[in-house]
């Protein structure tokens, strides 16, 4: 199986990010969230995944 390409993550995320980032953020609050965010660009980055 071939690793998704930037445009495809990008088209994912922009197609499903926000709702599911409402519902998150109800769900267990702004602060966690905003901290997974980050941390998932910071490894992202670190994959290749984000220029």
């Amino acid at each position: 199986m071939n690793d998704p390409s930037l445009a495809e993550i990008a088209l994912f995320r922009n197609a499903t990010q926000k709702p599911v980032l409402k519902f998150i953020r109800e769900q267990v609050g702004d602060k966690l969230v905003d901290d997974l965010l980050k941390a998932s660009e910071v490894s992202l980055k670190e994959l290749g995944y984000t220029p």
